[in-house]
């Protein structure tokens, strides 16, 4: 093993534990005590007091090794845990935002006013005007688009939501991508000429086409990445937290960061594809750095990105301790750290071990005050005696450090736990809340639907049942966290569903208060959602269920409503 300041350390922490500010005050004290035991050793040789403390000494050297390598390693690992917990999220959260959107392109595609659209061949202004205000409904509902573009099959710019985007024509390979893939979507995260004012824009495109499936033009929804990483950011980074959080391409270049005057979007960046965490260098400085790649959701990975936390090294153990235990029960903490299944082994026998130094140490003092008073020869009675109460002394000393030390230990490695538990709970919630903001926008959207809105107004039939329930069909299959979407009319009763294992329901009239609410909702924007509880739309199982109006075409009434059933489980 290295030396580091007369201590053996393992490999790993060369480098590092010159940072970890309660190593480096314990490994002072001890050598400080160390210097006074080589002193007593010495000294008690001289005195004739027969009391050799080279053991004593040896021991509690080795001892000190094990403590500073326990302090290093846990001090260490809580470090990493946080930073590889950030980087995780990071990119993960971001993936599952992304998901949503491969399936928004795939349904807004399809969409019988962009299509009727795109198939007339005189496009008059009050036409385009009417289709980019259905743009501009779209994303009061979906706030994470910046822009939605519609080009006909030349690249002309047909449409778009954004005043201020210059572009009229588009010669991005993505429009002859999208006309030809065999794919649900294309994603692309490049500079496009598409989005001129962005570095580096992320869309999602996808050809439109008419019902015998020929090609029309190509739809582009243009994602505000920006807001996004930096909400993200948000919630991981605290105002006294020196790590940054940054996203990284396939090539390790940052495309997002957390404090961008620290490490700028476009820095190119070592990655740390082997092992949780490495020292990289960065702009002459050393860092502390780990990189996770995306756990993926439902299958879909993304662009390739990961999640990058970069800290500097100097501060990178700052916090270790964070006072995460201040307002914990005394009791229940004191049941905790008594948990040996938290502790190391080698960490554990390290009381016990000062304790039997301390025994062995007792007795030799002990024995030597037994001679010294035996022997009238000493050379210097008072002397000697003072030399044994000073070892005893110092011995206390050691061994009182040595429980400090062990306390202060075990306190970082239940604040580890503490602080993870807290950070996964605050994931847990965030995930949801995000997952259910996504399901009020999803009832509001397609309610807007032309052919339910016709379909309904007009009276049902059987023909225009099956019609709504292929493409309820269709956005099931796109949306996977629904079990069953089903459409009813204005008195409540079923008239498709998207799941045929609830083809049943058809013809049943629903006689929740969420039905009755959202026949009563007096605008595209407002939507019902009811209680989590069991219902048997969901096989008598809790979950939530969101509903928006479904209006008439000339918007003055309510003919019928949406009901999306979340799959909860």
């Amino acid at each position: 093993m290295p030396l580091y300041k007369g201590v053996e350390i393992d490999a790993s922490l060369l480098g590092l534990i010159r940072h970890m500010a309660g190593a480096e005050e314990y490994r002072e004290t001890l050598q400080g005590l160390q210097g006074v035991w080589d002193n007593l050793s010495l000294l008690g040789q001289l005195s004739g007091t027969g009391t050799d403390m080279s053991a004593t000494r040896e021991a509690f050297q080795g001892l000190t090794g094990s403590l500073l390598n326990n302090l290093g390693r846990e001090t260490l690992k809580k470090t990493v845990l946080e930073m590889k917990s950030k980087a995780q999220v990071a990119v993960d959260i971001m993936i599952r935002n992304l998901f949503e959107r491969t399936a928004d392109i795939g349904f807004l595609a399809t969409d019988e006013d962009v299509r009727a659209y795109l198939e007339r061949a005189n496009v008059l202004t009050t036409e385009r005007t009417r289709l980019e205000e259905r743009f501009r409904e779209y994303v009061r509902k979906y706030s994470v688009y910046s822009d939605i573009i519609l080009l006909d099959l030349n690249g002309t710019v047909v449409a778009k939501l954004d005043p201020d985007n210059p572009v009229t024509l588009s010669r991005d390979p993505l429009i002859a991508e999208s006309l030809r893939t065999q794919q649900a979507y294309v994603e692309t995260a490049r500079a496009s000429d598409l989005q001129p004012n962005e570095a580096a824009p992320l869309i999602y495109s996808y050809r439109v086409t008419n019902h015998d499936g020929a090609p029309l033009g190509v739809l582009c929804l243009c994602f505000r990445f920006k807001d996004e990483t930096e909400g993200i950011f948000a919630n991981l980074a605290g105002p006294k937290d020196w790590s940054v959080i940054t996203l990284l391409d396939q090539d390790g270049q940052v495309i997002a960061s957390s404090d961008s005057w620290h490490i700028p979007v476009g820095a190119r960046v070592e990655r740390v594809l082997q092992g949780d965490w490495a020292v990289v260098r960065f702009a002459g400085r050393e860092y502390l750095a780990t990189t996770r790649p995306t756990q993926g959701y439902q299958g879909y990975f993304g662009p390739g990105w990961y999640g990058h936390v970069m800290m500097p090294l100097e501060h990178a153990f700052d916090q270790t301790s964070g006072g995460s235990l201040d307002k914990v029960d005394a009791a229940a903490l004191a049941g905790v750290m008594a948990n040996t299944a938290l502790f190391a082994q080698d960490l554990q026998a390290i009381p016990a071990q000062a304790e039997q130094i301390q025994r062995v140490l007792n007795r030799s003092v002990w024995n030597g005050n037994v001679r010294h008073r035996a022997d009238n020869k000493a050379l210097n009675p008072a002397f000697s005696k003072v030399l044994l109460w000073e070892i005893s002394n110092t011995g206390l000393k050691t061994k009182d450090v040595f429980e400090r030390s062990i306390g202060n230990l075990h306190e970082t490695v239940v604040s580890t736990i503490l602080e993870n538990s807290r950070f996964l709970a605050s994931l847990a919630i965030d995930i949801m809340d995000r997952n259910l903001y996504e399901r009020a926008n999803d009832c509001r959207w397609w309610a807007l639907t032309s052919a339910f809105r016709d379909s309904l107004a007009a009276g049902v039939n059987e023909e225009r049942s099956q019609a709504i329930a292929d493409i309820l069909g269709y956005i099931n299959g796109l949306y996977t966290v629904y079990d069953n979407l089903l459409v009813f009319d204005r008195f409540g009763q079923v008239v498709a569903v998207s799941n045929p294992a609830y083809a049943d329901l058809a013809g049943q009239t629903l006689p929740d208060d969420w039905v009755k609410q959202t026949l009563t909702l007096r605008d595209s924007q407002s939507y019902a959602v009811s209680d989590f509880s069991a219902t048997p739309l969901y096989r008598n199982r809790a979950t939530y269920i969101y509903a928006a109006a479904i209006r008439s075409p000339d918007d003055k009434q309510a003919v019928g409503g949406i009901g999306i059933v979340f799959d909860s489980a």
